[in-house]
């Protein structure tokens, strides 16, 4: 069973650029490509229905912040400087 609730949100300046993070605000997705919009909760005690390796996802969100989904902008691929 997973510990952490994901939340998936979709990009209103990149329509089919999706956002998945442990945050519920989404304020780990990259401001560049928002504003953010909640689709989807999964809780923990949820099924994963996404069409994604979740252990992929998990890694993501641990590396980034976020794991980014469908075509990605050029900007958006500019990591973050800690």
């Amino acid at each position: 069973m997973r510990r952490t609730t994901y939340y998936v949100f979709h990009s209103a300046t990149a329509p089919d650029l999706r956002g998945i993070t442990g945050d519920p605000d989404g304020a780990m997705l990259p401001a560049s490509d928002g504003p953010w919009t909640l689709e989807e909760q999964i809780a923990p005690d949820e099924p994963w229905t996404l069409d994604l390796d979740q252990a992929v996802v998990a890694f993501g969100i641990v590396e980034n912040g976020c794991y980014l989904w469908g075509p990605i902008p050029q900007k958006a691929l500019k990591r973050r400087k800690p």
